[in-house]
């Protein structure tokens, strides 16, 4: 409604008509907030009737599962909370049949389907020509009881590769590289996962590491993996000359060398004499690093470097500490493997930690 000014109306008229429009409105925004009202309350209404209506399908189902129906008597048919009809497998997986049946299994759970036929059944359908052929013989004859898994246990075993084959597949280009052969074993374990044994992983390993390493750690095989691993670090860290330097001419030294027996000069089995007191000595230091952590000596290098004075009355007192040149019986393996082969010309020796040898110059000053 417009009202129009004009001089000829009231002004009493006019205040009236300017009341009705004003009430006019009120009546119209009044009207749309019950509108909006009813149409709120209606939703609040259909929602709570869906809600009750699934909660009480889900009670049945539980009543369902908590007593199940009886066909026959005496039989006790399984409940199948959710209908098989909504549980939909995938495609069988020639490739990996491992993963297929996690996925598998994962949808039975889901679906709540229990039922061991029921399981064989819809696998079976699922396989394609070449899988149903591997198992034609179960397929023709399943066992009474136990159908899915026995169905499963066959595929996986004539399906699978063997694990040293798998392991190839799995380490198509890992290589040592700047790696440390520890470094290397955990990096294939990472890969290799729980699907191959450590007896498989170990030759594996050993393939990968370089020729000297590996014939020092095949001498001590009944280690543990871990172990190897700790030793082959060790070689790694000394360098290729641990086991190159049995096989370089001897030289002339004053310093003891290790005795044989009279009348056997065999150089193999010298060779072999001295490589094995390297990987003994090898081992006691690796494993004496192992289980200490070397933590002492830290400790003690840290107070010495603190403290001047002390570092030199230590000094002093390793200066003036006497120590025989050449050791006494029975305290062979007490100087180590490169001393007693290269006398004063050895460059790679443990320390004094480990080996007692003294060189005659210093003795004798």
């Amino acid at each position: 409604m417009v009202l129009l000014h004009d001089d000829r109306v009231p002004p009493a008229v006019l205040m009236n008509q300017q009341e009705q429009q004003q009430q006019l409105l009120r009546d119209q925004q009044e009207q749309l907030l019950r509108d909006q009202q009813e149409q709120l309350l209606h939703e609040q209404q259909e929602q709570l009737r869906h809600e009750q209506q699934w909660q009480q399908a889900m009670r049945d189902q539980q009543q369902q599962q908590q007593q199940p129906p009886r066909n026959n008597p005496g039989e006790v048919v399984e409940p199948q909370v959710n209908a098989v009809g909504n549980c939909k497998l995938p495609a069988f997986w020639r490739g990996n049949p491992e993963l297929y049946f996690f996925q598998v299994e994962s949808l039975f759970h889901i679906h709540h389907v229990t039922n061991d036929a029921t399981k064989y059944h819809m696998v079976v359908a699922m396989l394609d020509p070449e899988s149903i052929t591997e198992v034609s013989d179960i397929i023709r004859a399943p066992p009474r009881e136990d159908k899915y898994n026995t169905l499963k246990e066959t595929l996986l075993r004539r399906l699978t590769d063997p694990p040293d084959v798998q392991l190839h597949q799995l380490l198509p280009g890992v290589e040592l590289g700047d790696k440390r052969p520890s470094q290397l074993l955990l990096h294939m374990r990472t890969l290799a996962g729980s699907r191959v044994s450590d007896d498989i992983l170990r030759v594996r390993w050993l393939d990968l590491l370089p020729e000297q390493t590996r014939r020092l750690l095949l001498l001590i095989r009944n280690q543990s993996l871990d172990e190897l691993a700790a030793v082959a670090d060790e070689a790694h860290a000394m360098g290729p000359s641990v086991m190159s330097a049995g096989y370089r001419p001897q030289q002339p030294t004053s310093a003891p060398s290790l005795s044989f027996a009279a009348g056997s000069p065999d150089p193999v089995a010298q060779e072999l004499a001295e490589l094995r007191l390297a990987i003994v000595q090898l081992t006691a230091i690796t494993r004496e690093s192992l289980q200490s952590g070397r933590s002492s000596d830290h400790r003690s290098n840290d107070h010495r470097s603190n403290n001047p004075r002390s570092r030199s009355r230590s000094r002093g007192r390793q200066e003036s500490r006497p120590r025989a040149a050449t050791p006494g019986p029975g305290t062979r393996q007490s100087i180590c493997w490169y001393h007693s082969r290269y006398g004063e010309d050895a460059k790679n020796c443990p320390g004094e930690n480990i080996c007692a040898y003294s060189s005659p110059k210093l003795s004798k000053n």
